[in-house]
């Protein structure tokens, strides 16, 4: 998926904001929509930026989240049609970026966020880094059960 500027990328920030986010809230995120509008009016490709930016951001604070919490937040942006958390992981981490270049899963940590990205119904966007992943993660478990 191109990174969708003007619908589902937006409407996930300020959903994420609204409902998800440790320190968010209606407010803020009418804050943080109000100042990305203030940008675009100078200029849209930094607009661009900064909501690729906070959604970068978001991806690497949710790293650890567990898959019950994904899940949740992913059923959540389905059902307002904004792009969903594993979406946006599948094209913006860069822990999975790094697992994918290394060809390797390092430890437990990588396992289950790993995992996360496999289970989540995002797959469909991203069915080659999906299989390379799963192959990663079936390389794990076997060197874990010897």
């Amino acid at each position: 998926m191109v990174n969708d500027y003007n619908g589902q990328d937006r409407l996930f920030l300020r959903a994420y904001i609204e409902q998800f986010s440790p320190v968010g809230g209606p407010d803020w995120s009418s804050k943080v929509m109000a100042r990305i509008a203030d940008i675009e009016k100078i200029s849209v490709t930094k607009a661009k930026k900064a909501t690729d930016l906070a959604l970068s951001d978001i991806v690497e604070d949710c790293d650890d989240l567990s898959q019950e919490v994904v899940s949740a937040i992913d059923s959540f942006m389905r059902k307002i049609g904004a792009t969903t958390l594993g979406e946006l992981r599948i094209r913006k981490s860069r822990r999975l970026k790094r697992i994918l270049r290394n060809g390797k899963i390092r430890d437990d940590f990588d396992y289950y966020f790993g995992k996360s990205i496999v289970d989540s119904s995002a797959a469909s966007n991203g069915d080659e880094i999906i299989s390379g992943l799963e192959r990663l993660l079936n390389e794990y478990t076997s060197t874990k059960i010897k």
